[in-house]
């Protein structure tokens, strides 16, 4: 019997311990926000949050967007009359790498060094739609032919998260660890 309570003490003890560690975790938010402009649309990401993020890649993957969006980089592919390749534009010593985004392509992954709390990084490319019939056209982007696109996250330790974009172009990324 006092084998069997030692044993549940420990076992609480433990219990009690791991809460804990959960409860002191600190978690922050990021948030993108996609801009239509011309000739360049913008993406800003902002750590919304009270702490540091460290160790965390996003990618941004327009395939299940509204106005099935596309990068329109080269003046020969997939876009249409305008195009800009991608340039950093904000926070680029916040960023470990960004990857090369091709003319037609859906996707951009970055890997974030470290974004302080209201830190920001943004980067300007073309963005098109690819819909026969859309709001303003095929060069310029409605702010809901992008709601629908995802934003996937992930920590070093394998933490992911995703967030899609609302009608208001805007994405947020909820309880991202802290560094």
């Amino acid at each position: 019997m006092i084998l069997m309570l030692r044993n549940l003490i420990s076992v609480a003890a433990v219990t009690l311990a791991a809460s804990m560690a959960y409860a002191t975790t600190s978690v922050t938010a990021i948030s993108i926000v996609f801009s239509e402009s011309a000739p360049k649309d913008s993406f800003t990401i902002t750590n919304t949050g009270a702490c540091k993020a460290a160790d965390f890649s996003l990618r941004i993957d327009l395939a299940s967007s509204k106005g099935r969006l596309i990068f329109d980089t080269t003046a020969k592919g997939a876009g249409v009359e305008v195009f800009q390749p991608l340039e950093i534009t904000a926070g680029e010593a916040s960023l470990a790498s960004i990857s090369k985004v091709r003319d037609g392509s859906r996707d951009v992954a970055l890997e974030l060094r470290s974004l302080a709390p209201g830190g920001k990084i943004a980067f300007t490319v073309d963005v098109d739609d690819t819909l026969p019939r859309s709001e303003l056209g095929q060069t310029r982007v409605a702010d809901s032919e992008i709601s629908g696109a995802e934003i996937h996250g992930k920590s070093r330790d394998g933490f992911e998260l995703k967030s899609a974009f609302g009608d208001n172009a805007t994405a947020q990324l909820k309880h991202v660890p802290c560094a």
